[in-house]
């Protein structure tokens, strides 16, 4: 595994027919392959992203499936994905944070770059991706222009479900309990036309659960899964933020000082990966804590 997996050039993922639970899959075993490799390269150059994750998890779809797609979510509002069009005409898939993507794709070139990106504009490709290019880039005829327009409630459900201390990339959940843990997170976040399945293959109250969202049923699909344990440090920021939420109503800013801290504490501050999203109806900000080559915490709540 080398370092052009970092970056894909000008991917046109065409094909339509992967099984999103395999796109999961793959993502998860392909970062634990990439993560190996990072611990034995030297420090990268300047123009190569430090963190891991921004691997696009179409290639990890092909390598394990033959197949790449985007179109796992029909509808882009429910799309939680999007393209980065970054430096040396690289492609870097990442998950969405505040729902708008150019505000997404703009904090990536800043954190991994160091730079400020040039104007950037947001296409629907017309396959069920988003694509945040430079204003002036040539693009594909079917592209359009895309204004925000993603769900956030949406983009933190995976990010609720995928949390190292509360969600299912926490321990291996049985069936039973991955069911109550999701219909947990859809109450939470007023997602009432939505319902919890499984997958009948695979999934039982001896197998370890994960999930894929399914957006035309309006449904988490559970799915089997072996994720292993998350590392521990992680789960001990996760944990200790957590608690410190919990014991005291922070606004955003407050918060952000307060997940910085503990990492430092901890000594993970060089992995810490911090998002900070406004949610002036929030009385209180939330965390969420997820692992993939970095420590990403994404904080939502009032800033003031």
């Amino acid at each position: 595994m080398t370092g052009e997996l970092d970056l894909v050039r000008r991917l046109r993922p065409p094909v339509s027919d992967s099984d999103p639970a395999l796109v999961d899959r793959a993502r998860k075993e392909l970062m634990a392959v990439i993560n190996q490799e990072s611990d034995r390269q030297t420090a990268p150059s300047q123009m190569r992203p430090r963190r891991r994750w921004i691997v696009p998890i179409l290639i990890a779809a092909a390598l394990a499936t033959g197949a790449a797609t985007w179109a796992i979510f029909a509808d882009i509002s429910t799309s939680t994905k999007l393209a980065c069009h970054v430096p040396a005409d690289g492609i870097a898939i990442v998950d969405a944070v505040s729902g708008d993507p150019v505000a997404d794709c703009t904090a990536l070139w800043q954190r991994d770059y160091g730079t400020d990106p040039p104007p950037l504009v947001a296409y629907d490709n017309g396959h069920g991706g988003i694509e945040v290019v430079a204003v002036g880039t040539a693009v594909p005829s079917d592209w359009t222009k895309l204004e925000p327009a993603q769900g956030v409630a949406l983009i933190e459900l995976e990010e609720a479900l995928d949390d190292v201390a509360t969600g299912l990339a926490s321990s291996c959940h049985t069936a039973g309990d991955a069911t109550a843990i999701v219909n947990r997170e859809l109450e939470r976040l007023h997602l009432t036309s939505w319902t919890v399945t499984t997958d009948s293959r695979s999934v039982g109250e001896s197998t370890c659960s994960y999930f894929h969202l399914d957006p035309e049923q309006q449904q988490v699909v559970l799915v089997a899964l072996g994720i292993g344990a998350p590392p521990q440090p992680a789960v001990m920021l996760a944990t200790r933020l957590n608690d410190a939420l919990d014991e005291e109503c922070m606004t955003l800013d407050d918060a952000a000082v307060t997940a910085t801290a503990i990492a430092t504490d901890i000594g993970i501050q060089d992995t810490l990966e911090l998002h900070s999203v406004p949610d002036e109806e929030a009385s209180c900000t939330r965390a969420h804590t997820n692992v993939g080559g970095t420590i990403r915490v994404i904080l939502r709540g009032p800033t003031g």
